[in-house]
């Protein structure tokens, strides 16, 4: 065999040659396979491996988890809601009724402790308001918004930092409400523990409920801290490469880890991807179906179901050995449950009524389509859609046939190297195949 010439190169015909290999492979990465190491046959079937893993990526960051920032958002507004409608309330009673006056104060109060309520009145309850407003909305902008990226570190230092001066106000308000019960007059902290209240003692049962909603805001805020504490990573965005074309074809963003250690080939045509690709058809698209339907209705056919959105089929990213080889033509028949066209952009809106164009239209037992444009062609698929999914599994027994001839027919210029295709004998690639 090693002295043998290959039979592959002595066929001079290229016509031939991609006959063989179209009838022995059902798609063409498996001639690729084939072909990869042989540089005489890649250039007579004149075929760029490249040009089957043709994509283009755009650079992005997404959120890590959109259920952590509704979950935030959430906590946002019901800390509005209650902690900050409280302190508007208080606010207004304050500058309109004051606080303590001589129908409340005790004689003989301490005056330090007065000062010291007094300046938490007058001038830290509006700032604290204030920055809480300016801390939330900050928090919610650094933390959603794709435009600005702060590494997790950077994150957990902002969130101690806020975290350190809620905690800092909270006990200074603890404090506070220590010395007002210190200052007030006795008879009234009597009533005030039977559930009494009144106009001169309002600000008492306000700062109660605001020391009660602080402690539990508090609380939630020592959570998520210490979760990001332990794992400031993994609150990073994530760095994205964000697919918009594979093999011409435009298709809905899909986004992959960038911090995977995977080749980006590997990637992109890993099987369970490609199975979830998705492209979007536009209203050209949707007319010619149209169209195609009512040549259908007036034979009385049934129509052709389609999706405006769907999976990109997996015979156009892993293409049929005839969609390559023979690329001038405009009409194939994969199988009798797949027919597809392939014309210039909008053309087939013109040929609708060419006669072999309209029998295959006309197929009763073909009930799905789909249209797709690729490069500057316009790729449509009528199909039946029960064993459309399995349209990469045909074989037929010349196939069959054809691949177990391999180890005559190829020589040690041909075969490909063991750990390329993971295999040891032409058994298995015929069982892989």
């Amino acid at each position: 065999m090693k002295k043998m010439p290959s039979l592959l190169n002595q066929i001079k015909s290229k016509y031939i040659l991609q006959n063989i290999f179209t009838f022995a492979y059902g798609d063409i990465k498996s001639v690729l396979r084939l072909i990869k190491y042989n540089k005489n046959l890649i250039k007579r079937l004149n075929i760029n491996i490249n040009d089957f893993y043709s994509y283009k990526l755009i650079a992005g960051n997404i959120k890590k988890s959109d259920d952590g920032i509704a979950l935030a958002s959430m906590i946002f507004v019901i800390e509005f809601l209650i902690l900050y409608i409280a302190y508007m309330i208080y606010i207004i009673m304050y500058y309109k009724h004051g606080t303590f006056n001589d129908n409340n104060l005790r004689e003989g109060y301490n005056k330090n402790k007065k000062n010291f309520v007094d300046i938490m009145n007058k001038y830290i309850l509006l700032s604290y308001f204030l920055y809480k407003i300016a801390t939330n909305v900050l928090t919610i902008v650094l933390f959603c918004c794709e435009s600005i990226k702060l590494l997790g570190l950077i994150k957990v230092l902002l969130l101690l930092f806020f975290w350190l001066v809620d905690l800092s106000h909270y006990i200074f308000y603890i404090i506070k409400f220590r010395y007002v019960r210190k200052l007030m007059k006795k008879e009234l902290l009597k009533k005030l523990d039977k559930g009494k209240t009144s106009i001169l003692t309002w600000f008492y049962s306000f700062d109660l409920a605001l020391i009660v909603f602080m402690s539990i805001k508090i609380t939630i805020n020592s959570l998520f801290l210490l979760g990001f504490v332990f794992t400031p990573k993994d609150i990073d965005d994530i760095k994205r490469n964000i697919l918009i074309e594979l093999n011409g074809i435009k298709i809905i963003d899909f986004s992959f880890d960038d911090s995977i250690e995977k080749s980006k080939n590997e990637l992109i045509y890993k099987k369970e991807n490609i199975e979830k690709y998705e492209y979007e058809l536009n209203d050209n698209q949707i007319n010619l179906i149209h169209k195609i339907n009512d040549i259908r209705k007036q034979n009385n056919i049934p129509e052709l179901e389609y999706f405006k959105r769907e999976k990109v089929p997996c015979y156009l990213i892993n293409p049929k050995p005839q969609l390559i080889f023979y690329q001038k033509q405009n009409i194939y028949k994969i199988s009798n449950d797949l027919y597809i066209f392939k014309y210039p952009k909008n053309e087939m809106q013109i040929l609708l009524n060419n006669k072999e164009i309209i029998n295959i239209i006309k197929i009763d037992f073909l009930n799905e389509i789909n249209v797709i444009e690729q490069y500057n062609n316009e790729i449509i698929s009528i199909y039946n859609n029960r064993t459309i999914n399995n349209i990469n599994k045909l074989n037929n027994n010349i196939a069959i046939n054809l691949i177990e001839q391999i180890p005559i027919i190829i020589n040690s210029e041909d075969k490909l190297k063991n750990e390329f295709i993971g295999l040891s004998n032409v058994n298995e690639i015929s069982e892989r195949e």
